[in-house]
């Protein structure tokens, strides 16, 4: 288990959401990256507990965590995989399109709502399905 629970970035998110003053933007901004992130890790690190799965290291472990999830064939954890790559998508835009037309309140609750759906859908899975995509 982590020392740091990814799950707290989830509650972060929640907190930031409403974005309001100061930094109203930013907030939201962060809410949608923190959603992602607690998703992401969460799936990182169920991966580290499968034996026949590699280390999951920094380079290149957003592409591997998505490919394991997507490329499994199995009928919960492909479905996770591309709610995960949606909410990827979501984070990218907020970190780096700096339009203010790219994020809105709907986008903060979409991407609040996907990370949760992850999160739920991530605790029951069985991610020994999941391959290795630097081994396949």
């Amino acid at each position: 288990m982590p020392s740091f629970p990814p799950l707290d970035f989830k509650t972060l998110a929640g907190i930031l959401a409403p974005g309001s003053a100061p930094l109203k933007d930013a907030k939201q901004r962060t809410a949608v990256s923190r959603a992602y992130y607690a998703a992401f890790l969460t799936a990182r690190e169920r991966l580290r507990e499968v034996p026949h799965f590699g280390p999951v290291k920094r380079h290149g472990a957003h592409d591997n965590v998505l490919k394991a999830l997507i490329r499994s064939g199995d009928p919960v954890l492909t479905p996770i995989g591309r709610t995960l790559s949606d909410l990827r998508d979501m984070r990218e835009a907020a970190d780096y399109d700096l339009d203010p037309a790219t994020l809105d309140p709907t986008t903060v609750t979409e991407a609040l709502r996907l990370s949760d759906e992850v999160l739920t859908d991530l605790g029951s899975a069985d991610v020994s399905k999941c391959v290795d995509p630097r081994r396949a």
